[in-house]
């Protein structure tokens, strides 16, 4: 399978744009001070605006890119868009950081020094809803930052589409009212031949109730798609297949879309993470990428449904 083919599957997540507004209560309820209730009142759906930019990152290199409205704005959906700058061939970049006036709109976000807490633009190519993230502004420093890194050896053109709501002015930076489809972003290499276990840890302040999961396997030399088997997944130790007899396995390339999943509820402290063993049988090094979309949960729900 060719990226191209890759990015035409469409993912199982289905976003109610009409729940956007409304509010849904974190299940760790502490967290509710960071959040702000969104009237009706404060933006219209009917007055959706559109933020375009494109530009090129050169091969093994890094850009940021910063967002900006014209007035304050709540982002809805962000497209992103790769491609080879001279061949036009459908390829991904790395998501290293998002940020809104430096505050990070990732679970982890330390992926510009940290390698491991890197996710592709994959999860972007057809639209994903952001409307959980802070609003953010005008001015230089004020707008929606995106961290980026071009893995190919080739030079890649990237566009970005972000569509939203111009809002009122003292919702700058906050973050409206929800706690659905947080991002967790995890990467790791698998060598060849050899089993590996991909260890993803929630965020240092919350534990996280993983809702998506979606997985994406490249050929380390030449980015090509490639598949793993998936020995097991769990959770504080408990394994979250049931299906699997013994000698079997579970392909990745199930998981090469968003697909819904139900795993406990998994910590960032060890023995608390979720973890994934993959074996990778071919004879070269395997890239791989893990999304997780979930939500904020107590600690003591660790372990739980």
């Amino acid at each position: 399978m060719k990226i191209s083919e890759l990015l035409k599957i469409k993912p199982e997540l289905d976003i109610d744009l009409e729940s956007t507004i409304s509010d849904s209560k974190p299940l760790n309820e502490s967290l509710k001070l960071k959040y702000v209730e969104l009237k009706e009142s404060d933006c219209s759906k009917k007055q959706l605006s559109l933020i375009n930019k494109t530009f090129s990152i050169d091969a093994l290199s890094f850009a940021s890119v910063e967002l900006l409205g014209f007035k304050p704005f709540r982002p809805l959906n962000l497209t992103i868009l790769v491609k080879n700058y001279e061949t036009n061939e459908e390829l991904y970049c790395e998501i290293n950081n998002i940020t809104v006036m430096g505050d990070p709109q990732l679970i982890n976000f330390s992926g510009v020094t940290d390698e491991s807490k890197r996710g592709n633009s994959i999860l972007f190519s057809k639209g994903f809803d952001i409307s959980n993230r802070s609003v953010f502004g005008s001015s230089a420093g004020q707008g929606l930052t995106l961290d980026l890194y071009n893995s190919h050896e080739s030079k890649i053109k990237v566009e970005i589409i972000l569509t939203g709501w111009e809002i009122k002015s003292e919702h700058l930076g906050q973050v409206i009212f929800t706690n659905t489809n947080k991002i967790l972003f995890s990467k790791i290499k698998c060598a060849k031949n050899s089993v590996t276990k991909q260890i993803v840890q929630s965020g240092r302040y919350s534990a996280l109730k993983s809702n998506y999961l979606q997985i994406n396997s490249f050929n380390h030399n030449d980015k090509s798609l490639a598949n793993l088997e998936i020995l097991d997944i769990s959770v504080a130790k408990k394994s979250q297949i049931y299906s699997l007899e013994e000698d079997n396995s579970l392909s990745s390339n199930f998981f090469s879309s968003l697909k819904q999943v139900n795993f406990d509820v998994f910590g960032y402290s060890k023995s608390k993470e979720l973890i994934i063993t993959f074996k990778n049988t071919n004879d070269y090094d395997i890239e791989n990428y893990i999304t997780i979309l979930g939500e904020h949960a107590n600690d003591d729900l660790i372990g739980q449904k």
